[in-house]
């Protein structure tokens, strides 16, 4: 309990809460648009190999671009802070993409 004190007693009453939550919200729901096409088109089984290769290239992606963009781009730059809105806007508009492409891809596998 005495961590959570500490930390709570850095925080200051106007300090804005971090980007990085909605960056990371953003890259899941983007990842999850990506995947269901896959998942219904070939079904869990199959489509794990899909999930176990997209993960590990996504890791990978995620890793050199934070290496690149924590030089160029640090958290309190106004591009990283007004982004992470902008990227919520684009992950849900390719989750609602995505939604009627799964389907067609569940029709397809049904017969």
């Amino acid at each position: 309990m005495g961590y959570l004190r500490r930390h709570a007693a850095l925080r200051q009453p106007g300090d804005r809460p971090e980007p990085v939550s909605g960056w990371l919200f953003a890259l899941t729901l983007a990842a999850q648009a990506i995947l269901f096409p896959y998942l219904f088109r070939h079904g869990v089984e199959k489509a794990r190999l899909y999930m176990m290769i997209f993960f590990v290239v996504l890791l990978a992606l995620v890793a050199a671009l934070a290496g690149l963009a924590g030089a160029a781009l640090p958290q309190g730059s106004i591009l990283f802070l007004l982004g992470a809105p902008a990227a919520l806007v684009l992950a849900l508009l390719l989750c609602l993409a995505s939604v009627p492409l799964s389907v067609r891809q569940y029709v397809k596998r049904l017969g």
